[in-house]
């Protein structure tokens, strides 16, 4: 009866024992709490209410920016690079790892308990028994338990700063989706634009080659000069040395967006066939610039995140400072034989408490809370530099949009003047009354206003991809590949 009072003693000082660990474990965290930077709500963006070409301010959904193109190529393209791009693969990896320490992290709030079970043969020495020298076997099965109490949140800060580290990684994914998408964009639309201007440049050299001809036939009929076939042959053949370069530049572009699609460079030339030109944006663009877009990117938003994690690194050093306790337990039983093992008589535990404190190291301690406090101000100064970053990239890509479209204008009455100007130089030369040399200059002229004009189309493109980089669109993109 005795007995049987004393084992439940025991049993309600446990039950009491963990319930002042459970009481103590939800004590206030130590270290700073995290406060949003009131940064980003100050910065405003300076031209968010402007008129600009080609733009009209309304809501608008830009998660599928690209579709505004109409271009199946274009639409295939950015489909493969989500799904085989190696960055954004080598990106998922970072989220499950982070994802997999965090769960490590949290686990840590939880008791550690471990099953072992033992089979022991032992023999003394003569001199330590007199000559006896017995052996026995001893047989053991138990369990043992520890629990770190989080008295001052160092775990739990832990826990914040392992939570904000892989929610930064869901957005550095979603930063580089915005990146992948814009940058196959960007490829495809100079290959477009490439792949025009050798045209042109064909084009051009297949007209020079019949004025040519025009010149020599008129030379060997007495009429024209060897200094005009000369000249002739001149522009003729500078214009041949343009194709290697638009070639090269050419082929560059399609080994960096077979790149981008993680294929081989034959796939990408099998989609770019056959030729066609650049696709255009309509001529008036649905664009919503909210006063949260800022805070919405991605970049922004895993800065802050990384800002969240070293402000709880802060909390985590301070709390070293503090001292540590532990509960501790075991419970098994030990025989010297196995049939004895199981038995009422065999049963064996101990529990108790552990304190921990460090002593004489607290001058490093301390230190280290400069260090982390320190890394918090960096983390600090590097969010409003993101932003910054951000005002200033939106604003570049409005104005640039903005102003390509006027220049697009010009460019197409250019081109159409500059043919104008052609076709009646030569009309004029072949009835003697103007000089070769204007057919030549109109010929250069031609050339330059054509590839300029093709070069405007595929930047105006290029622009409004900007515009939408900015503005963080696509990034939603990320939800269909985190399981």
């Amino acid at each position: 009866m005795l007995r049987h009072q004393a084992s439940r003693y025991r049993f309600l000082n446990c039950v009491a024992l963990f319930l002042c660990a459970v009481l103590l474990a939800s004590c206030a965290k130590v270290g700073p709490n995290y406060k949003q930077p009131a940064f980003a709500q100050e910065v405003q963006l300076s031209v968010a209410d402007g008129e600009f070409a080609g733009l009209v301010p309304q809501q608008t959904d830009i998660q599928y920016w690209w579709r505004i193109f109409n271009d199946p190529t274009l639409n295939l393209l950015i489909n493969e690079a989500i799904s085989n791009n190696i960055d954004i693969k080598v990106a998922l990896s970072s989220i499950y790892e982070s994802r997999a320490q965090y769960g490590v992290t949290r686990s840590r709030l939880l008791p550690t308990i471990d099953g072992a079970a033992s089979v022991a043969r032992s023999r003394q020495s003569d001199a330590g028994t007199g000559g006896d020298r017995s052996s026995f076997t001893q047989y053991a099965v138990g369990v043992d338990a520890s629990w770190e109490i989080d008295l001052w949140g160092k775990i739990r800060r832990s826990i914040e700063a392992s939570e904000a580290e892989y929610q930064a990684t869901e957005e550095q994914l979603n930063d580089l989706l915005i990146s992948v998408c814009a940058d196959v964009a960007r490829r495809y639309f100079m290959i477009r634009t490439l792949q025009s201007q050798v045209a042109i440049t064909v084009k051009n050299i297949d007209s020079q080659k019949i004025i040519l001809k025009m010149v020599q036939d008129r030379r060997a009929a007495g009429i024209s000069s060897g200094l005009e076939e000369n000249q002739s042959m001149q522009v003729y053949s500078t214009t041949q040395t343009y194709l290697p370069s638009l070639r090269t530049e050419l082929s560059n572009n399609i080994n960096r967006l077979s790149f981008l699609l993680g294929q081989p460079t034959g796939y990408v030339n099998d989609l770019l066939t056959p030729l066609a030109d650049v696709p255009l944006p309509p001529e008036d663009v649905a664009i919503d610039i909210p006063a949260d877009r800022l805070r919405l990117r991605p970049d922004v938003r895993q800065a802050e995140r990384l800002l969240i994690a070293q402000t709880a690194r802060v909390g985590v050093a301070t709390a070293e400072l503090y001292p540590t306790l532990s509960l501790f337990g075991s419970l098994g039983t030990g025989a010297l034989s196995i049939g004895d093992l199981f038995s009422s008589g065999s049963s064996q535990f101990s529990i108790g408490p552990s304190v921990k404190m460090n002593l004489f190291n607290r001058n490093d301690l301390r230190q280290q809370i400069i260090v982390e406090d320190e890394r918090a101000k960096q983390a600090l100064y590097h969010y409003e530099m993101t932003v910054l970053l951000a005002v200033e990239e939106i604003e570049n890509a409005l104005v640039a949009y903005h102003e390509q479209q006027i220049q697009l204008r010009s460019l197409n009455n250019a081109q159409i003047a500059a043919q104008l100007v052609m076709d009646k130089s030569q009309d004029l030369y072949r009835s003697g009354l103007i000089d070769f040399q204007v057919v030549l200059d109109a010929q250069r002229t031609l050339l330059e206003m054509e590839n300029n004009y093709e070069a405007g189309r595929g930047n105006t493109s290029i622009y409004l991809v900007d515009l939408y980089r900015a503005l963080a669109g696509g990034w939603e993109n990320s939800r269909d590949l985190v399981n």
